[in-house]
This record gives C-alpha cells, sequence and structure tokens, in this order.
C-alpha cells in the first residue's frame, strides 16, 4: 500500500488518476498478468469496481444531455443550479487505424454524409495528449461547440442527428505513454491496462472502426512516410534488427508487452491480433467493427457501397448515397510505395514470414480467412 501511495503521488491530474485506479484494479485481477505468456481474449476485464471522481467525467461531472447522439454532460454544474454552465463532449465513435491503411479515404467518405460533422481527423488526444486541466476541457469542448451550434442555428431541433467522431489513428496500437509511466512511477517493464481499458471506463457505448492493411505493405508505406531514409537497403536492415529487437524481447517479456514496444520501421504497428484483442477484450463485438483496406480499395464500386452501408448501419445513421471516391485515386496512394524504390524480394520474404503466425491469429480471432492476406 505504501508503494501504491507513493505512485498516487506522482500521477497527478484527470488521465493519470484514471491510469492508477485501473493500475490497482489491474493488479487485484487475476485475469491481467504481467509475466504469463498466453494472452486471454475471450473474457472481459471489466474492472471489479467502478471509476468515481478519478475520470474524466470529473469535468463532466453533471448529468448526460440526451438531446446528443454524441456523448455529452454538463459541466460545473450544481443540483441547486438551474442548468448547464457548459456542456463537455466526448466522440461518438473512433476510427482507430490503421495508419497508412486507407483511413484518410474511408474518413472523407464519413464527413461527406450529412450527419457527420468535420472537425477535423486526428487529434491523437488520448495516445500522446492527454493531460490535465486545460488540455482535457478542449478536447471536450471540441466535440461539444459545434453541436452547440448546429442545435442554436437550426430551427427544427436536428441536433439529436448530428454526430462527430475522432479518427487519430494511434488509438489502436499506440500505448507507449502507458509503459513509459508505469516505468516511471514503479520501475518496471509492464503494460498493466491499454487506452482500450481507459475509454472502456469514460465510454463503455462508444463505437470502435478500424480498417487494416496487409501489414508487409502497410509496412512499407509508413516507411516511406515516416522515416528519414529511403532505400531498399536501408529498408532491409531497419526490419532485421527491428525483428531481431522484437524477438528478443519475447524471451524476457510476454507477446501483448513487445508488440506494444517502438520499431523502427514500426513493426509493432502491424501485428494487429495483439492489438485487435485488446480493444475485444473490453468492448462488446457488436461496438467494433473491423474492415480491411484491401476491400475499400477495391476496383469495384459496389464493394465500396457495401462498406459504407455497413459502416452507416453500425453507426445508427440514415444511407446516404454518397460519391464514391474513384479506385484509380485511392490505387495511385496505395501504388507510391512501389515507385520510390524496388523492395527487396528477400525483404517481402523476411515480412511475410514474420507477420505470418500474427496474421493467422487475427484470422482466427475474427474468423476470416481474408485476414491472413493471401490474395
Amino acid at each position: 500500500m505504501v508503494r501504491l501511495r507513493t505512485l498516487c503521488r506522482h500521477l497527478t491530474g484527470t488521465v493519470c488518476c484514471i491510469i492508477f485506479i485501473i493500475f490497482i484494479r489491474t493488479h487485484q485481477d487475476s485475469t491481467s498478468k504481467i509475466v504469463d505468456k498466453q494472452v486471454t481474449t475471450t473474457s472481459k476485464s471489466h474492472f471489479s469496481t467502478r471509476l468515481e471522481k478519478y475520470t474524466i467525467f470529473q469535468e463532466l461531472n453533471g448529468p448526460r444531455q440526451k438531446t446528443f447522439k454524441n456523448p455529452c454532460h454538463c459541466m460545473f454544474w450544481q443540483k441547486s443550479d438551474s442548468g448547464c454552465f457548459y456542456t463537455g463532449c466526448l466522440p461518438y465513435f473512433y476510427l482507430i487505424g490503421a495508419p497508412k491503411s486507407a483511413t484518410s479515404a474511408l474518413w472523407n467518405q464519413l464527413i461527406a454524409h450529412p450527419d457527420i460533422v468535420d472537425i477535423g481527423k486526428e487529434t491523437h488526444w488520448w495516445t500522446r495528449s492527454a493531460k490535465t486541466g486545460l488540455e482535457v476541457r478542449n478536447y471536450l469542448f471540441r466535440h461539444s461547440r459545434p453541436l452547440l451550434t448546429l442545435r442554436d442555428n437550426s430551427g427544427i431541433n436536428r441536433e439529436r442527428q448530428f454526430i462527430i467522431g475522432d479518427g487519430s489513428v494511434s488509438t489502436l496500437w499506440d500505448n507507449s505513454m502507458i509503459i513509459n509511466q508505469t516505468y516511471r512511477t514503479t520501475h518496471r517493464f509492464a503494460l498493466p491496462f491499454t487506452w482500450a481499458d481507459v475509454i472502456y471506463e469514460v465510454q463503455p457505448d462508444a463505437k470502435i472502426i478500424a480498417i487494416l492493411r496487409n501489414p508487409v505493405t502497410r509496412l512499407i508505406s509508413d516507411y516511406l512516410s515516416f522515416d528519414a531514409y529511403h532505400s531498399a537497403q536501408d529498408f532491409h536492415e531497419g526490419i532485421i534488427n527491428a525483428t531481431k529487437t522484437f524477438h528478443e524481447c519475447l524471451q524476457k517479456m510476454d507477446l501483448r508487452f513487445c508488440a506494444n514496444l517502438m520499431y523502427r520501421p514500426r513493426i509493432q504497428i502491424g501485428i494487429y491480433a495483439v492489438h485487435v484483442e485488446e480493444w475485444l477484450r473490453v468492448f462488446p463485438a457488436h461496438q467494433v467493427l473491423i474492415l480491411r483496406t484491401e476491400d475499400w480499395i477495391s476496383t469495384q464500386p459496389s464493394q465500396r457501397r457495401e462498406i459504407l452501408k455497413d459502416v452507416f448501419e453500425f453507426l445508427k445513421i440514415e444511407q446516404y448515397p454518397n460519391a464514391q471516391i474513384p479506385a484509380a485515386e485511392i490505387n495511385q496512394r496505395m501504388a507510391d510505395i512501389t515507385t520510390t524504390f524496388q523492395i527487396w524480394t528477400s525483404s517481402i520474404k523476411l515480412l511475410n514470414e514474420f507477420y505470418k503466425p500474427y496474421n493467422k491469429r487475427l484470422s482466427n480471432l475474427l474468423h476470416d480467412s481474408r485476414y491472413l492476406w493471401q490474395d
């Protein structure tokens, strides 16, 4: 208990308090053993007690406003007052990733729907900017202000039909802040929980969307976008070093931890099975929609139309005949990975072998052989 009190003194603010409370619960719950080599994915490790004041709802301490689809609450509310001083809202849905997998193309089609308000795709607030005070309130106001404006400017009370989402593609996989915070406060390398746990605690009815691309082509595109030096040799040497480091990690830690470390190139993102398991562990399956990039960039417009139909149905909004992005435009963006330099065949072979067991694990998890990426 003394160690936990010391930890609490180091963890300041709303989101850090979430981390502290979940850390305590995780150590009280036998479902999350850091040294366990097997990751349990079938049982949901819902925490035994509810978060009380140590959540983002410390800012949203008033009743929920049911006139909005987004989860909006009164802020700075007191029972003796007649109404809300301010309204703060969380996203209605999260497009959590994966990066370089046509998330922007999908996002652009979603915001073309008249009931989805465009306030920008990515803030990376949870994974990189989740702090206290003004930053928390800015994130909440970011979603509430447009909804309030639409309500106030509409003569027919259409606010219930408008929704706002968060398209930060780091939310799927980037738990580095949690690992770093855990080490700073406990001097242990561990991943006691992920952002899936945190978001579920503050928003258990959130809708989660992920679009996944063949992890090999995704990694190549990612390398060209985020690494400074582009050459076939540099890429090959990078994946050799990254995969070696990853396998060395597995000798000491479990897969869940090692798949959440940072590597260059970023091989960890394509270990989708581990990341998707985290979201399905806490969220009900009907609140998680997994799509495949290769289906979205199909040359058949009807296939993309069916995907959009599924997404709108998932979001519980009316179908809308969106203008389709031409397949040639999407495919050109994807084709850029082959024009800068010619990837070595040995690099492709190495990556196929590396990702093969995790693709199989994902395929089994989703009961869908398409996620073997053998097409």
